[in-house]
């Protein structure tokens, strides 16, 4: 079953700057494969460094998961997973961070919160259940009750209406008719 076509371009971002750089320096089929794939652990590396950063007592934690030999190979892959692992584990230890951190969250917290959440929910929709960390924040990180929750069932819906949208946008477009061509 091939659901490639179903994941949206940012699922692929690393591996898409990956092409970009092969297409500069006039690389080979084979060369390109492993320029995207070398991009997407890079960016998995760079995922790891940041979450180790936000979490620095579990580093050794984080470093043995990356070193797993499947979350590994699926980050040197072509797959979506590739970014969708990395980018889990960004989250986890973001949210963690923010709790640990206790102060009220800026606008820019809640934007790039907002950011992940449409980020998960255009990867899976089941990777959007990542938001229910939010619930583990302490209330006082919104300011009121209400506004805590409020801005939690903001995300979680937020990751699944993305999830739910994006799909049908492709099923549409891939469905949509195309002018013939005419001589």
């Amino acid at each position: 079953l091939n659901t490639t076509g179903s994941y949206a371009p940012a699922c692929y971002v690393p591996q898409i700057a990956g092409a970009w750089l092969g297409r500069l320096m006039s690389l080979t089929a084979g060369q390109y494969i492993y320029l995207m794939r070398l991009c997407g652990l890079c960016f998995a590396s760079l995922c790891l460094y940041i979450s180790m950063r936000l979490v620095p007592f579990a580093a050794g934690s984080l470093f043995l998961i990356a070193m797993l030999p499947m979350f590994s190979s699926q980050c040197a892959s072509l797959s979506a997973d590739a970014v969708v692992l990395p980018v889990c584990m960004v989250t986890a230890c973001y949210f963690y961070f923010l709790g640990q951190r206790g102060q009220r969250l800026s606008g820019r917290e809640m934007l790039f919160l907002a950011l992940l959440a449409v980020w998960l929910g255009l990867a899976k929709a089941v990777y959007g259940a990542l938001m229910l960390l939010y619930f583990a924040l302490p209330c006082s990180a919104a300011g009121s009750r209400r506004k805590f929750f409020g801005t939690g069932i903001f995300l979680c819906l937020l990751a699944l209406g993305t999830a739910f949208i994006w799909p049908q946008l492709t099923l549409t477009l891939r469905h949509a008719a195309l002018p013939s061509v005419t001589d």
